[in-house]
């Protein structure tokens, strides 16, 4: 039986009952009355929690998935032209002053790190916070890349050397950070170590994390609202 239900006998009862004075049953009626608004309150409350969360976790889907291709479109350009680019360039004295192709290469990776940005910036608004986070350990790892595949990155990346740690710090990874502090240990640039870092430390394990850490999150989400939505 309903509240309104559970109202509507409660006065009838009282109203045949000669025993009670009849002012209760108006009480009765108000009662049951203000307990089916609280009741009905109460489901219009939960429906737009339950809706307020889907569409969350839908716009979160979408910050995940958008973050995920900007930062591996933006990986394309840093790894394969840089790689391409560099190759012939990797002379220890190489400044690219007016080189037109490292030019045209640094434009496109400028643009493409503003997509990651933009793309950053829409995931720290719907969170959570954890997945924030684990997003900004990607881009620290795709900057280092950066530099890591520049064309005159094999001679800077002897006068990085703080601002190459202070990213790798960012990573959140301790082998990767430990494996460039070896390359800096001593005077003399150990060039064999600090690539054995980034390859031993690839983004592709950043990527899988927050992907893990993605999936978690709709997830459980989802979970919790089917169970209150069970009958």
């Amino acid at each position: 039986m309903n509240l309104s239900a559970f109202a509507s006998a409660a006065v009838v009862s009282v109203s045949s009952n000669s025993g009670v004075e009849t002012w209760l049953a108006p009480a009765v009626a108000g009662l049951g009355a203000l307990l089916a608004a609280g009741a009905a309150l109460y489901v219009a409350r939960a429906t737009n929690r339950r809706e307020h969360e889907g569409w969350l976790r839908e716009k979160r889907r979408e910050a995940y998935v958008t973050f995920m291709t900007a930062t591996r479109d933006a990986y394309d350009v840093i790894e394969l032209r840089g790689r391409r680019v560099s190759a012939p360039r990797m002379d220890t004295d190489y400044e690219p002053k007016d080189d037109p192709e490292v030019l045209g290469l640094k434009a496109d990776i400028d643009q493409e790190l503003g997509a990651v940005k933009r793309a950053l910036d829409v995931l720290t608004i719907v969170g959570p916070p954890e997945m924030e986070s684990r997003a900004r350990t990607v881009v620290a790892r795709l900057n280092l890349d950066r530099g890591y595949y520049s064309p005159d990155g094999h001679s800077n990346r002897r006068k990085d050397k703080d601002r190459v740690l202070a990213r790798a710090e960012e990573t959140q990874n301790i082998a990767f950070l430990d494996g460039l502090r070896a390359a800096y240990a001593n005077a003399a640039f150990d060039d064999e170590v600090y690539r054995a870092a980034f390859h031993n430390h690839r983004l592709a394990p950043f990527w899988d994390a927050f992907a893990a850490d993605a999936r978690k999150i709709i997830g459980k989400r989802a979970r919790r609202g089917e169970q209150r939505t069970r009958p």
